[in-house]
């Protein structure tokens, strides 16, 4: 209880330090800490394979908390439209890994369930802020454009592909040399204030 009592409180802190080196390892175990009861209270199971010497990124590591956790809940969501109890597919894989792209060095993070999928007639619209394909009143619209632009701030890449009735799989990338890249980066400039002052 003081675990997840701490990662609240951390969590829901406004964050203006400097963005520091962080495993991705210890980012997942702390978004677990924060929502790894209610997957449990679904019968969800977490499968996680993320090797010991993945190398550290440079990020704002609650935010990108909150990224994993929206990731999480979307999957729980959809696990649970398919299995409405207990199943033995009702797993949600989190797989974490090393690449090399445009000759800088990447760690990928991946979250993977095999609940209803996306269909492809929405799928180009789920960045997009308020558009949700859940019931009323069961999702606001806003959690994966935040994801987006959180990710985007990191100057890393958010990716998503899904075959209907089969699985969806969310990518968040991040550069492990991306400090200097993230100088110029506002926290106090919040996506949803953003979107707020277009609407207004």
């Amino acid at each position: 209880m003081a675990k997840i009592v701490r990662n609240l409180l951390s969590f829901s802190r406004q964050q203006t330090d400097k963005p520091k080196p962080a495993h991705i390892k210890d980012i997942i175990d702390a978004s677990l800490s924060l929502i790894g009861t209610v997957l449990s209270e679904d019968q969800i199971t977490i499968e996680k394979d993320i090797p010991d010497d993945l190398p550290p990124v440079s990020c704002y590591n609650q935010q990108i908390e909150q990224v994993i956790i929206n990731l999480l809940t979307n999957a729980k969501d959809a696990l649970n439209c398919r299995h409405e109890g207990y199943h033995e597919n009702k797993i949600v894989k989190i797989i974490a890994r090393r690449f090399e792209q445009d000759d800088a060095e990447w760690v990928r993070t991946t979250v993977e369930d095999h609940g209803v999928g996306i269909p492809p007639d929405i799928i180009d619209s789920i960045f997009d802020p308020f558009f949700t394909s859940k019931a009323t009143n069961d999702g606001t619209g806003l959690g994966l454009w935040v994801s987006y632009g959180i990710v985007k701030e990191h100057h890393g890449q958010f990716l998503v592909e899904s075959e209907p009735g089969e699985y969806t799989r969310f990518h968040l990338d991040l550069r492990v040399d991306n400090e200097q890249l993230l100088e110029d980066y506002d926290v106090s400039s919040e996506p949803v204030a953003d979107v707020m002052r277009d609407i207004r």
